[in-house]
């Protein structure tokens, strides 16, 4: 299997089990989970990461609008990622490839508030992949429109 470029992890040696309903599971090429050969997390345990807040424009809303989550390189640290690309997909098995070399740099965020605000499957939560493409002018809009998953629940490391 080709190397990772996820980098080193910081994370602490185990990942706790949820105690919440489970809203993101990863699977795949990881070597670290919590249920079995996956992990699984609930809100709480996303919102123990360092919390990072993305002020943009999106396509699909009105104004600028502020994310707050964690930034995906943090997730796939904490499960010891080891793979070059993963496969996010949504609720609706919407699904997308996200070659990580090519688009880590731009710190997409995995949002779990939208507007100060918890989201709800109706409202494209409970996570949505977000790119901070008002802060980072190296991000071609047209090139990461498809890649925005909403009610994404999965991500598998390839």
């Amino acid at each position: 299997m080709t190397s990772s470029v996820i980098g080193p992890s910081n994370a602490a040696a185990q990942i706790a089990k949820p105690t919440g309903d489970t809203i993101l599971e990863i699977d795949g090429a990881i070597g670290q989970g919590n249920d079995g050969d996956r992990a699984v997390f609930d809100l709480s345990m996303l919102e123990s990461f360092p919390a990072d807040i993305v002020r943009t424009m999106t396509p699909w809303t009105d104004g600028v609008q502020e994310f707050r989550g964690v930034r995906l390189v943090n997730l796939l640290q904490a499960v010891k990622a080891r793979g070059t690309s993963v496969v996010l997909t949504a609720l609706n098995e919407y699904s997308i490839t996200l070659d990580l070399p090519r688009y880590l740099p731009y710190q997409p965020l995995i949002a779990y508030q939208h507007n100060g605000a918890e989201m709800p499957v109706s409202e494209k939560g409970p996570l949505w992949l977000v790119f901070p493409q008002d802060d980072n002018p190296a991000i071609d809009r047209a090139d990461v429109h498809d890649l925005w998953v909403w009610q994404l629940y999965r991500i598998t490391v390839r």
